[in-house]
């Protein structure tokens, strides 16, 4: 028995032939979008007129990154793809120290 429409996954992107029908025993294959990551088998079965098998991809981007006082992340965005740096900004009149603080007893 063949199968006939073929199945969506959330956040996949279809890396097979897209035809109007599959032959029981054929496969089709999916990968993930940007930002997200495999989890378990990227193929799904044709078998006996029923797709078998669900690929599930995850998001592996980053949220926002955390709040620093007086300053602001300009242009921020709510989620960063993996790796990405971000740059704070100082808001007026503080500036970004970058010195050794010295403590009462001396230490830095």
């Amino acid at each position: 028995t063949d199968c006939f429409s073929l199945p969506s996954f959330n956040d996949t992107i279809l890396i097979s032939q897209k035809k109007e029908s599959y032959r029981s025993g054929e496969q089709v294959s999916f990968k993930c979008r940007k930002d997200y990551q495999l989890d378990g088998s990227s193929i799904v079965h044709c078998i006996n007129g029923k797709w078998i098998g669900r690929p599930t991809c995850r998001d592996v981007s980053c949220g926002k990154p955390p709040n620093v006082e007086n300053a602001v992340i300009p242009n921020g965005m709510s989620r960063y793809p993996p790796g990405e740096r971000v740059r704070y900004e100082c808001n007026k009149p503080f500036d970004l120290c970058m010195c050794n603080i010295r403590r009462n007893d001396g230490k830095t």
